[in-house]
């Protein structure tokens, strides 16, 4: 896991990004459109966190791998195509 603090211009430029990969709420998300002074009102609680003419805003980054086991057919298909090739090699 790792922690970013990325900085912005702008509430529109940090609202662009966050669009741009995707984050969103659907889960929680009001089936109506935010009202224009509510939107008003979050841009101006979100400027008092503004430092050195900046807008933060942290992302928690989690990493993960996996692996996922072959299936038998995979497995049989990848050694009919090995005994192919060795038998082009001999």
């Amino acid at each position: 896991m790792e922690t970013l603090t990325l900085t912005y211009e702008s509430v529109t430029d940090l609202f662009q990004d966050l669009k741009s990969i995707g984050a969103q709420t659907v889960e929680k998300r009001t089936k109506s459109l935010t009202g224009k002074g509510k939107f008003q009102s979050m841009i101006k609680m979100y400027e008092s966190y503004r430092k050195d003419g900046k807008l933060p805003a942290t992302y928690e980054v989690i990493y993960g791998h996996a692996w996922k086991k072959t299936s038998k057919v995979g497995a049989i298909a990848l050694m009919n195509e090995e005994r192919q090739i060795k038998r082009l090699n001999t």
